[in-house]
């Protein structure tokens, strides 16, 4: 969080000291169910089923043996074996003898493909070997474009995320000729695309008011989204990762040590998922749930869509675009 914010907090913090009394409050704490499921299409479902409780009571176990869970898939009761599809709405439903029951449901999205992408490394600081050795470094940034058509006449949400594949090195041998292993040598190969630099996409801030934004508030680290200002049409990501780096030594050339390669990864998720993803921003990042934990401003209540007001059921469908980065580093090694 910016440090505007942080600054307010702390002075808050300093002029309240000695207002505090520890008090418990007269309100209904009996615990009842809390159901938490992350439905992804293609996948099976797990459904974690615990017992709500107070901050105070965190040593306590919140486990619940006698549950019992059954799903259902429009409409019809499923078996374990079920994996759930885009489009499907799925309805989770668990019972308690000792904390009663609860139930939630959620439609699987639909994944939203991806059209194109395109992308540019800019060098920063290299130093690389010659004469047929693959030993170096080579620091780079990284700026992505991934363009994908939102779904028309319906309200989307994505979220969006990455990962990386790191190649897998043989190991360098040398043979004599009777046989026999003279030389034998692991190469080291490590790749990171570093950090995905959130403000330089505009549409990762759009959760932040005006008042959060007065007071310094940014979207690092927020890759949730709503498809509100392109509603039907085309959008393009701009997504800027820097501190990249890949470091290699082998002293001999094994082409497949540059088979870096960068998954892309956005995400059709269901509002669950993003309304609960933007409490907690608001509530832990946000100017106002810092100033409701001073009791200055209303408490931001946190979000469920679970019967019993405890838990989240959320669902998502992906589309994956694999990046890769063999041409652009092996152009930096001579061979």
């Amino acid at each position: 969080m910016a440090i505007l914010r942080q600054f307010i907090s702390a002075f808050i913090a300093i002029a309240l000291v000695g207002c505090y009394e520890d008090f418990t409050p007269k309100i209904d704490v009996t615990p009842v169910l809390c159901v938490n499921s992350m439905i992804t299409a293609g996948e099976p479902v797990a459904v974690e089923v615990t017992k709500s409780f107070l901050f105070t009571d965190e040593n306590e176990p919140h486990d619940v043996d006698d549950a019992v869970i059954t799903i259902f898939a429009n409409g019809e009761r499923v078996g374990d074996d079920y994996i759930p599809q885009e489009g499907d709405i799925v309805r989770i439903e668990a019972v308690s003898s000792t904390y009663g029951e609860a139930w939630g449901e959620v439609r699987v999205p639909r994944a939203v493909p991806v059209k194109s992408v395109s992308f540019t490394p800019t060098v920063t600081d290299s130093s690389v070997s010659e004469n047929g050795e693959m030993i170096g470094y080579i620091s780079f940034n990284l700026d992505v474009e991934l363009n994908f058509r939102d779904a028309p006449d319906i309200e989307n949400y994505y979220k969006f995320d990455y990962a990386t594949i790191t190649p897998r090195p043989e190991a360098n041998v040398e043979v004599g000729e009777d046989g026999e292993i003279i030389w034998m040598e692991y190469p080291n190969v490590w790749f990171s695309v570093g950090s995905l630099d959130s403000e330089r996409e505009p549409i990762f801030g759009e959760h932040i008011g005006a008042f959060d934004e007065v007071m310094g508030g940014d979207s690092y680290g927020f890759t949730f989204f709503t498809d509100r200002q392109f509603s039907g049409k085309d959008y393009t990501l701009h997504l800027v990762f820097t501190s990249c780096r890949y470091d290699v030594y082998s002293q001999k050339w094994q082409p497949g040590l540059l088979d870096c390669e960068m998954t892309l990864i956005l995400s059709t998720i269901s509002d669950s998922y993003y309304n609960w993803a933007n409490y907690r921003w608001q509530s832990e990042q946000g100017v106002v749930g810092g100033l409701g934990e001073f009791g200055l401003a209303d408490p931001i209540w946190g979000y469920s869509n679970v019967s019993t007001g405890a838990g989240i059921i959320a669902a998502g469908s992906s589309c994956n675009y694999k990046l890769s980065l063999n041409e652009f580093l092996g152009g930096l090694f001579q061979h």
